[in-house]
């Protein structure tokens, strides 16, 4: 659900656990009241609170995050170039997976993983720009 920050103070909605870093959109439509700006990206399951969910929404919020959890254990960085290009960067996806979001001391898979696909990303990108300014200054 995308909503802005006017919303979530008058519907008391929690933030994202991973706020500021994950749970942001830039220049999304607010679906409550259709402002367009930055707001917070957040399933909408997440939004009750853990006292009022019923049995059967506690078992899929349990399933949803097993399923993040399995996907977010299998995220890698590979190296972009050079003679390890494709090969797996062991030093970065430690990195990797020491990251990790807790909320009440809990793991949340589901901010984990989508803070994890971020950085994953960021070292991507990086691998891809000393590949650039390598090409760039010989």
């Amino acid at each position: 659900m995308i909503f802005c920050e006017d919303c979530r103070i008058k519907k008391n909605w929690p933030r994202a656990t991973g706020f500021p870093y994950v749970g942001i959109s830039q220049s999304t439509k607010c679906e409550i009241c259709n402002r367009i700006g930055t707001n917070h990206d957040v399933p909408a399951s997440m939004l009750t609170p853990e006292s009022k969910k019923t049995f059967e929404e506690k078992m899929v919020g349990k399933a949803m995050q097993e399923g993040y959890k399995d996907k977010a254990e299998n995220l890698v960085v590979v190296h972009v170039s050079g003679s390890e290009a494709g090969k797996l960067n062991h030093e970065k996806t430690a990195s990797l997976r020491s990251i990790l979001v807790k909320s009440n001391g809990v793991v949340d898979w589901y901010w984990t993983y989508k803070m994890r696909v971020m950085a994953q990303e960021g070292y991507q990108k990086d691998e891809e720009d000393k590949r650039n300014r390598r090409t760039y200054t010989l």
